[in-house]
């Protein structure tokens, strides 16, 4: 069995909007592996404000490529514009390493990366 990594997971999902001019997104991240495990390395969240609209109203202005771009943005690590590091490698290496998993800060960087939008999001943003 391999435990060679396959893929990071980037899972978006919301998390309401109160109040009522907030949105409150969470973003897991998983890796895959290539014995099939998934494992959870990561959790965070973010919020933001509508500028005014309802909460309903600013997610369905929202499109899908936003919202991809926003959840990669909020991953950069505080000093990505010093080191150009487009993720917290060390720590996702170390989490992985609980789990039996050595892989090197080098590969983390080839593995491919996946944004996944929830469905319940999806549906929020598509209302509109």
């Amino acid at each position: 069995m391999s435990t060679e990594v396959q893929t990071l997971i980037v899972q978006v999902s919301y998390a309401g909007g109160v109040p009522d001019w907030t949105l409150h997104f969470v973003i897991v991240e998983y890796v895959r592996t290539g014995d099939y495990r998934t494992i959870q390395v990561r959790k965070h969240g973010w919020s933001q404000t509508t500028g005014g609209k309802s909460s309903s109203a600013a997610l369905s202005s929202l499109t899908r490529l936003e919202l991809r771009e926003d959840a990669i943005d909020f991953l950069l690590p505080d000093d990505a514009e010093r080191t150009g590091e487009a993720q917290d490698w060390e720590t996702i290496r170390q989490k992985l390493k609980r789990y039996g998993v050595d892989v090197s800060v080098e590969r983390l960087r080839e593995v491919p990366v996946l944004v996944e939008i929830d469905a319940d999001l999806q549906e929020k943003i598509t209302r509109g």
